[in-house]
């Protein structure tokens, strides 16, 4: 599957769909798209969330992003989700 951007107007958004299936584009159109608005916010919602928790409890979590993620120790995963499920639905 490939990403694929669709939509009119200003209304756009990505879905996945077969390569070549057509979706809100012609047939055989192989365009692809960068990354979405939402990867980027989950990414920050995620990367954010883990910091914060590591800053609080420093004994028992290490978080570093440069450049790549390494986190190491216990993960409050009921909060990361809360702040997930947050910057889905547009929370701050």
């Amino acid at each position: 599957m490939e990403r694929r951007k669709v939509g009119r107007g200003n209304d756009e958004g990505i879905v996945n769909a077969p390569a070549g299936f057509g979706y809100g584009r012609e047939a055989g159109d192989t365009e692809t798209e960068m990354p979405s608005t939402l990867d980027e916010k989950l990414k920050e919602a995620i990367v954010g969330e883990l910091k914060r928790q590591a800053a609080d409890r420093p004994q028992t979590l290490s978080v570093s992003d440069t450049p790549d993620l390494y986190v190491n120790g216990k993960i409050d995963l009921d909060a990361l989700i809360m702040v997930v499920a947050g910057s889905v639905a547009g929370g701050p």
